[in-house]
């Protein structure tokens, strides 16, 4: 299965049931404002935005937000959720990130709690780029590679296994697997499309990132035009 089909067909939503019915996405917000140093007068870009909950958020906080998700049906729940906000401005664009292109431009762009399986990572920072201001910032929010390696060790599992040689968490019942980049890595791959790393955490606290981090969270500013 794809992970356009995973996301298409309502699985995601089954699977996250508890998770995103215990999520705060308030608190998720607060974070990015935080982290990010947002202003009401920047344009934000939600990156795989599904539901659209971050947006709702920062909306009522009267901030202005767009989304762009390849998954029709998350889009769909997105628009109707928004329509309840008065005045809302909202636009909710179809497309994957790695073709992403726009008309307007952004001042920030955020992708958070994301999913990396396939994804083209330099096609994406490509597009980003391309639908940033001069200055632009981006964060992007992934899963910890120690915090995984950490589970799998602590629980038998016969669906995910982890390749240490390619860096790769594999789901064997959905043949699906994600690479996960080391900090210089990352800071290597921004700098060939035109950012430059500036902060790198280990949670929603703003904690360093370490080998106990449940996250890696990135924050680059575009200092240059990708080619």
């Amino acid at each position: 299965m794809s992970s356009r089909d995973y996301y298409n067909n309502g699985k995601y939503l089954a699977e996250h049931s508890d998770f995103l019915r215990k999520a705060d996405p308030q608190k998720d917000v607060t974070f990015l404002v935080k982290a990010l140093g947002l202003r009401k007068s920047l344009c934000i870009l939600d990156v795989a935005c599904g539901q659209g909950r971050h947006i709702e958020a920062l909306v009522k906080l009267g901030y202005c937000v767009d989304g762009v998700d390849y998954s029709t049906s998350l889009l769909k729940r997105a628009r109707e959720t928004m329509k309840q906000i008065p005045k809302c401005s909202s636009e909710f664009l179809y497309s994957s990130i790695e073709t992403f292109s726009s008309k307007k431009s952004y001042d920030v762009a955020y992708w958070f709690f994301s999913d990396l399986a396939d994804v083209s990572l330099p096609k994406a920072l490509k597009s980003l780029n391309c639908v940033l201001k001069h200055g632009g910032r981006i964060l992007i929010d992934t899963d910890s590679v120690f915090r995984i390696v950490r589970y799998l060790q602590e629980h038998q599992q016969r669906t995910f296994s982890f390749d240490a040689s390619a860096m790769e968490l594999i789901d064997k019942k959905n043949n699906v697997s994600v690479t996960y980049l080391t900090v210089p890595q990352w800071k290597e791959l921004m700098a060939q499309y035109g950012f430059r790393l500036e902060s790198v955490y280990g949670d929603y606290d703003m904690n360093p990132y370490t080998i106990k981090s449940p996250r890696l969270i990135i924050i680059a500013k575009q200092v240059a035009r990708a080619e």
